[in-house]
Parts: C-alpha cells; sequence; structure tokens
C-alpha cells in the first residue's frame, strides 16, 4: 500500500466548498450522516472514490487538505511514526470501513493513515443450497401426500 488514498477537506464553510469544487471539477459529493455531523463523499466526474469534504472538527484549526496513506496496519506505523520522531494526534474507528489515525512529522506537517476493514467473509453457498434443497424436499413430500388423498 502506502500510497494517498483519500483526501481530505476540513473546512470553516463544508457547504461553499462542496459548491466550489463541483463547479471547478465536476465531482459527484454525497452526504453522509455521521455521530459528528455530515461527511460528504467526493467521487471523480467518472464516478472514482477521491476523498471527503467535512465542518473543521477543531476551530483553532485552518482549513486545510488532508492526505490519507493506506498502511496494512495502523500499529505498526505509529510505531514507526513515533520511533522517527512524529507525534500521533488523533486515533479512531470508521465503523465497518476501517481505522484512521493522525499525525504529525518532525517538521509539525500533518497527515493521516487508513487501514480498510479487511472484507466481510462471503456468505456460505453451502449453507443455501442445503436451505434450498431442504425446501425442493418438503415440497416434494407434500406432493406425494396430496397424491396418496
Amino acid at each position: 500500500m502506502s500510497k494517498f488514498v483519500h483526501m481530505e477537506l476540513n473546512t470553516s464553510d463544508a457547504k461553499g466548498a462542496k459548491a466550489f469544487y463541483k463547479g471547478v471539477f465536476g465531482w459527484k459529493i454525497q452526504d453522509m450522516k455521521m455521530p459528528e455531523g455530515v461527511y460528504s463523499m467526493i467521487a471523480s466526474a467518472q464516478g472514482e472514490g477521491i476523498g471527503g469534504i467535512q465542518q473543521n472538527p477543531s476551530p483553532d484549526m485552518p482549513p486545510a487538505w488532508l492526505g490519507y496513506v493506506g498502511v496494512e496496519s495502523i500499529a505498526k506505523t505509529i510505531k514507526k511514526i513515533e520511533k522517527r520522531g512524529g507525534k500521533v494526534v488523533h486515533q479512531g474507528d470508521v465503523p465497518g470501513m476501517g481505522k484512521l489515525a493522525i499525525f504529525l512529522d518532525p517538521q509539525n506537517v500533518a497527515c493521516a493513515l487508513w487501514e480498510p476493514a479487511p472484507p466481510a467473509a462471503p456468505e456460505k453457498k453451502a449453507s443455501k443450497k442445503k436451505a434450498a434443497k431442504k425446501k425442493a424436499a418438503k415440497k416434494k413430500a407434500a406432493k406425494k401426500a396430496d397424491k396418496k388423498k
């Protein structure tokens, strides 16, 4: 992984930012209700996920874009960050989607990490087949019983 996978705009005017970027780049924007407020997912005009826009979570922070680097393990990456003089300032989970962490590098520049949730296990096809066979067997038995009557 270790490449930028998501760009996020934290802004004091989310509504204005959405209108601006939609008008400039033709981005598609979909608002999602989250516990902390509205998070707006951004997709390119072709539908490819790009990132998000949200109302700045901290009034002390200036509006800025934040890049998320995809990693296999946030825990392992945090150890490397701290060993090299960086500082983790926030960690969190996005239920069903993954984990995130925001850190400052030794020059105090913010960057973020994204660890996607493991893919959901596929439903067992065997269970569906067994259920279908049971249903067919019951139907067949019912028909036989009707014929005997």
